[in-house]
């Protein structure tokens, strides 16, 4: 493999950690605008899917304080072990947008920030390999 092209794809691979830190600050910060302001209910889990998938674990349903009815994806890091449709839980909504919905369990961001910083470390060192082999061709 020439030396260019281990450059190019180090800088593809640092380029995808960044987007990936990115993408962690972002869900952070609609989790963080969701635990300061959103409003808390019961709603009931539509559907549960393994994580294989890539999809969002656990599909909930509730009424809003309005009486509108709401199906959406938690999009936190719920564990969905245990958790079967038909079950109940508490979750907390966006009032402006209530298909953004976390779990009420989710108490703090921890999870968000370590993802953002291993992520972002992933994308430093993919960087600097990326670098110094450039420097050394």
């Amino acid at each position: 493999m020439s030396l260019e092209f281990r450059a190019f794809l180090t800088a593809l691979v640092a380029l995808f950690f960044l987007g990936t830190t990115v993408y962690s600050v972002a869900e952070m910060r609609r989790s963080a605008t969701i635990l300061d302001g959103g409003i808390r209910t019961t709603a009931s889990i539509a559907t549960v899917e393994d994580r294989a998938r890539g999809k969002d674990p656990i599909s909930v349903f509730f009424k809003t304080e309005t009486g509108e009815t709401i199906f959406a994806a938690l999009s936190d890091s719920t564990d969905a072990q245990g958790l079967r449709p038909g079950d109940t839980m508490e979750v907390i909504y966006d009032p402006r947008n209530p298909e953004h919905v976390i779990a009420a369990r989710i108490a703090d961001l921890t999870h968000h920030y370590v993802m953002i910083a291993f992520t972002a470390l992933l994308a430093l060192g993919a960087a600097w390999s990326g670098i110094r082999d450039w420097r050394n061709r």
